[in-house]
């Protein structure tokens, strides 16, 4: 009597796990499929449809197709979008991913500077470089590259457009240019290819920039003492050349330092340390 009792409580037990373990298979498989298709349809003023634009929608990058629709699997909630073109206003905004499937974008168009030109075709360029890297690695360093080139273009348009010194302006578009260009021949190295291939079968993790900041030259060289230090003996400057080409630029920045150069240069190393925090397992 005793044994079949046993045999029944084993029983009753072994059923209470296996209940408890379907629930946390299913929980875990919920959680996994929380993801939702979520389109950005990219307009012109006049309401034509823009194609090869870049949607930054929170830290994720999509290029709208012939149609002007750029395709997201995105969680649900509350992002920013971002859409910078040239010939249109930068376009930003918050939405709530989820509640609908499709948002429009209508970009106005923008007065252009004319000293921004050097500065466009340098995001041009970083366009199509990512554009090129395509689908046959991981994006997670390309992409992160390409969104710091994103941000330095958004840092000099907005000083340039609150900058009334001609010359200032120009020198500030031209630190910009300088800078997304460097960024751009980095992210297309073919070092850093070999490093996206070899990272091809890890999951893809997004990682949001740095907040720019404005601190004196002298905290600025701190910075990129330390920077230099965690790069060369943290991970080997052999085996870590994206945040190298970040630092190499910030050097070069703080040898003229302007107070837009020591902003610009203190977000390169900022995102340079982030890179090595965040994505250091994809550098090696």
């Amino acid at each position: 009597m005793q044994l079949i009792l046993v045999i029944v409580l084993l029983s009753l037990l072994a059923l209470i796990m296996l209940a408890v373990l379907a629930l946390i298979f299913f929980g875990i498989r919920k959680s996994k499929d929380t993801r939702v298709q979520f389109s950005v349809l990219v307009v012109s003023s006049s309401g034509a449809p823009l194609e090869g634009v870049d949607v930054k929608l929170g830290d994720e990058i999509a290029v709208t197709d012939s149609y002007g629709k750029a395709n997201f699997a995105a969680d649900p909630g509350e992002k920013e979008l971002l859409i910078i073109t040239d010939g249109h206003a930068e376009f930003r905004q918050k939405i709530r991913v989820g509640e609908e499937k499709l948002f429009q974008a209508r970009l106005a168009k923008d007065k252009p500077l004319p000293e921004a030109k050097e500065l466009e075709e340098a995001i041009s360029s970083a366009r199509r470089g990512r554009q090129e890297i395509g689908n046959g690695y991981n994006p997670a360093i390309p992409d992160y590259l390409f969104n710091i080139c994103l941000a330095v273009h958004k840092l000099a348009i907005d000083e340039a457009k609150s900058e009334s010194d001609s010359k200032v302006r120009s020198e500030s578009l031209k630190s910009a240019a300088y800078t997304v260009s460097q960024t751009s021949k980095g992210m297309i190295e073919r070092r850093n290819l070999s490093l996206y291939a070899k990272a091809k079968g890890r999951k893809t993790r997004a990682v949001e920039l740095p907040a720019p900041r404005s601190p004196d030259i002298f905290s600025a060289k701190q910075k990129l003492g330390q920077v230099d230090l965690l790069i060369t003996h943290s991970t080997g400057k052999s085996s870590i050349f994206p945040p190298l080409i970040l630092w190499k630029t910030a050097q070069k920045l703080l040898a003229n330092p302007t107070v837009f150069n020591i902003r610009l240069a203190t977000f390169l190393l900022d995102s340079a340390e982030k890179m090595i925090a965040e994505l250091g397992d994809y550098l090696v």
